[in-house]
């Protein structure tokens, strides 16, 4: 072999090896960039999840707090009725539409004797 063919082998083994770290490392860079993405995709997934999770809890603590709301007023509604019903007027139209009448003179029962026993 002459020199001139020796000195083109040896540029072509440093081109050929050039382009295998070259390639190597362009292989990583797609790797890791692939790596990457799906690392983001699959956070960005969970976020979504999070989020919608959070959103359903905010409706159901809007609806329950929507009952809480028509609780108190029912309540409410519920105390007015039952000062209305114990009330002296309607207490009294009560006893007339039992046929009860007032009572003129009230007798008390008291004992005979108002002795006492002694416990010894």
């Amino acid at each position: 072999m002459t020199i001139a063919v020796q000195s083109i082998s040896v540029y072509a083994k440093k081109a050929y090896s050039t382009k295998a770290v070259v390639s190597a490392i362009l292989n990583r860079t797609v790797l890791l960039n692939t790596i990457l993405l799906v690392l983001v995709a699959c956070l960005g997934f969970m976020y979504i999840i999070q989020i919608n999770i959070s959103a359903t809890k905010g409706f159901a603590i809007r609806d329950l707090e929507k009952r809480i709301s028509t609780s108190k007023l029912e309540n409410e509604q519920l105390e007015s009725k039952l000062a209305e019903l114990q009330s002296m007027d309607n207490i009294a139209s009560k006893v007339s539409m039992l046929g009860m009448v007032p009572v003129d003179r009230i007798d008390y029962y008291s004992s005979v004797s108002s002795s006492f026993a002694l416990n010894e």
